[in-house]
């Protein structure tokens, strides 16, 4: 109302109660002073992105509307670095601070009906460590032991429970399966249908922007992985054996997904880890030194071998690993949306 035209509105100032915790009128002057420091300070870079890559808004130069948008963004920044720091203070409940690489699950709530009762009090309960594992229920004071119920070794952490405990490896097991099958009908589906297209080679080009133009973010909507060639093949190692080509290499090692095609002579080389989300990272680098190797080898016998590592985290989180492969294969908008959730 401050900032409307209408001097009758202009004139009304009006009593917002928000209790004693927080007050709108205060808040939202920390955020007037906050852009206005922004706009003595200039453009600033912050990532890798080179200058002139991102456009700011300077809020002494806004209009109104623009303005009452730029305040509300920065009252939603300052909530969130509040809960950060709040969360960061509580390390068993908020220890998804910690987690990195990880994707973010958005709960809209089509989602929320669509998902199982149980699948979203699991959801909800491992990421803040409130599922009744031995630890906990001695925590809470229902029991005197806090020995794993399985192997009757260790502490039935919740960690223990997903990702360690020795006696329950044919679960973990049959959980990798299950992720690894939907990630194989997902592919198998992209390669079929780059199976059916006809090969295309386009010569890369090179963009140029005008003298004082601003550079111009291009996308591009190429999949370069499957360019050049219409008979890829794909295994997995899955209810079956998994055999290497022979006619790439012959080895040993068995990935979880290899794909390849003989024309374009290239193959990839997919391994699927379900780690506890904290060692999502750790997992990464174990599974790629693994292969490095294979590629090796597969380089030398004049194929491209692209090893691909990708993490699923034992609560359900996607690694940026899944993301990357998914877009790279041509997944993308809507599609790669429903395969996230």
């Amino acid at each position: 109302m401050r900032d409307s035209a209408d001097k009758i509105i202009k004139k009304i100032h009006p009593e917002i109660r928000s209790g004693t915790k927080w007050s709108a009128s205060k808040t939202t002057q920390e955020a007037e002073c906050s852009l206005r420091i922004k706009d003595i300070m200039g453009v600033t870079q912050s990532n890798r992105a080179g200058l002139g890559s991102t456009t700011n808004k300077i809020f002494s130069k806004e209009g109104p509307k623009e303005k009452r948008d730029m305040v509300l963004e920065e009252v939603r920044v300052f909530e969130e670095e509040q809960r950060t720091a709040v969360a960061v203070a509580q390390a068993k409940q908020c220890a998804w601070t910690k987690w990195n690489d990880i994707e973010p699950i958005k709960l809209s709530w089509k989602s929320l009906i669509a998902m199982e009762p149980l699948a979203i009090s699991f959801l909800l309960r491992s990421t803040y460590d409130l599922l009744p594992n031995a630890t906990n229920l001695k925590l809470w004071g229902y029991t005197d032991s806090d020995l794993c119920f399985s192997c009757k070794q260790d502490r039935g952490t919740l960690r223990h429970v997903l990702s360690a405990c020795p006696k329950l490896l044919q679960l973990y097991t049959w959980r990798h399966n299950q992720v690894l099958e939907i990630i194989i009908e997902l592919l198998r589906t992209q390669y079929e249908s780059a199976n059916q297209q006809p090969v295309t080679v386009k010569q890369p080009t090179i963009q140029f922007d005008k003298e004082g133009e601003c550079p111009v973010r291009r996308k591009n909507s190429e999949v370069k992985q499957l360019n050049g060639a219409n008979d890829w093949k794909i295994s997995a190692d899955l209810f079956t054996f998994l055999q290497f080509p022979a006619h790439i290499i012959q080895t040993e090692k068995r990935p979880d997904i290899a794909a390849w095609s003989d024309t374009k002579k290239s193959v990839l080389l997919i391994e699927l880890t379900v780690p506890w989300e904290e060692n999502v990272e750790d997992a990464h680098e174990r599974k790629k030194n693994r292969y490095e190797s294979l590629r090796a080898d597969s380089i030398e016998k004049n194929w491209k071998c692209f090893v691909i590592p990708i993490e699923v985290g034992c609560r359900g989180f996607l690694g940026h690993s899944v993301i990357s492969l998914l877009t790279k294969l041509g997944i993308t908008g809507q599609k790669l949306k429903a395969a996230s959730n």
